[in-house]
């Protein structure tokens, strides 16, 4: 389902400019935002293509959602480059506590 889009045009205290879906809490008042158009996601309107310039990130409260995959992508994204071709091992660590400090 298409969701109509905004951008806030201020920059948050941070430096930071939010993308938000119609109605969200934290999103800007109609002079303080970009009415970007209805997409699927926030990833499509987020495409460079649609906004020229900015940068923004995903609004954590009306967003989340879409924050929590693309954090889990980069990550995936991160350990793989990171590994270039070696093995991945995963271990448990083991913790050794001395039957002193059991009660």
């Amino acid at each position: 389902m298409k969701t109509m889009f905004i951008l806030s045009i201020k920059e948050s205290v941070r430096g930071r400019r939010y993308l938000h879906r119609t109605g969200c809490p934290l999103g800007p008042h109609k002079e303080n935002g970009i009415q970007l158009g209805r997409f699927d996601t926030p990833g499509e309107a987020m495409d460079d293509n649609h906004i020229k310039g900015f940068h923004p990130e995903a609004c954590p409260f009306c967003c989340g959602d879409y924050r929590k995959t693309e954090n889990e992508r980069r990550m995936r994204e991160m350990v793989f480059s990171e590994a270039q071709g070696q093995e991945l091992i995963f271990f448990t660590p083991r913790i050794f506590i001395p039957a002193a400090y059991i009660n």
